[in-house]
């Protein structure tokens, strides 16, 4: 790891356990990812009414929601509509539902992220359209803020020129900020006689080296792979000049 993890990332917030900006990670030439620009998180559907007032004070405009139809619905969006943030939904699971005959089954979570980078290109793609054309922060999460939001931050940092110690050193992150909500559902599911596979609640180091070693191994790395999405050098330049202090 090269970056002090002790830096103050995490936003604390009522309704949230994950909620973190994304700045002060050493990218591309040395220039670091500015703060207030990019933040990750879990569901936001239980933000209070103070949490969306301190949401809108970090300079957040925009909301990328990658959990399913499905989840939308059970647990709406509270910025969805709120006067002040553009709201986007972009179920990121589609890509991989789509060439299924149901939601897919999870083997394994390096398994689960190597099948959204091969078959929800499109979806991704549309994520870094939306980040290369906001003007203001963004917040993008999914249910956990792990999965999902962990594929598309490893992405962003990767894109950035980020360390891999440092990006992984992110990920495994989640499971000690949301370690009190996997430890209820747990219980709640062995209360119901339902399984819960351990290792799919965790956010372990090794699950995101493999995945950065496909993506280095298969695509050259994230750059690489996003430009083989469709998205052109000139928007990887936008989007990092946006994210990376000036040089």
């Amino acid at each position: 790891m090269t970056e002090n993890q002790d830096v103050p990332r995490l936003i604390v917030l009522e309704g949230c356990l994950n909620f973190r900006d994304l700045g002060g990670y050493t990218g591309e030439g040395g220039r670091k990812i500015r703060y207030g620009r990019i933040f990750r998180s879990d569901d936001l559907s239980k933000l209070s009414p103070g949490d969306m007032v301190r949401v809108g004070e970090l300079g957040i405009s925009t909301v990328l929601d990658l959990r399913s139809a499905d989840e939308l619905a059970r647990a709406p969006n509270p910025l969805r509509g709120r006067p002040g943030f553009a709201y986007y939904h972009i179920p990121l699971l589609d890509g991989i539902n789509s060439e299924t005959d149901g939601p897919v089954r999870i083997e394994s979570l390096p398994e689960l992220y190597k099948s959204l980078v091969i078959s929800a290109g499109k979806q991704i793609a549309g994520v870094f359209q939306v980040l290369r054309e906001q003007k203001g922060g963004t917040v993008f999460h999914c249910a956990a803020g792990k999965d999902r939001t962990g594929l598309i931050a490893a992405l962003i940092l990767g894109l950035c020129g980020v360390a891999e110690e440092d990006i992984i050193a992110d990920y495994a992150l989640t499971y000690e900020k949301m370690r009190p909500f996997f430890d209820t559902m747990t219980q709640k599911a062995r209360e119901a006689g339902i399984p819960v596979p351990e290792e799919l609640l965790r956010s372990d180091p090794a699950f995101m080296r493999e995945l950065l070693d496909f993506l280095n191994r298969t695509y050259s790395g994230a750059e690489a792979y996003l430009l083989g999405l469709g998205l052109t050098l000139r928007d990887m330049g936008d989007f990092k000049n946006r994210l990376l202090e000036k040089r």
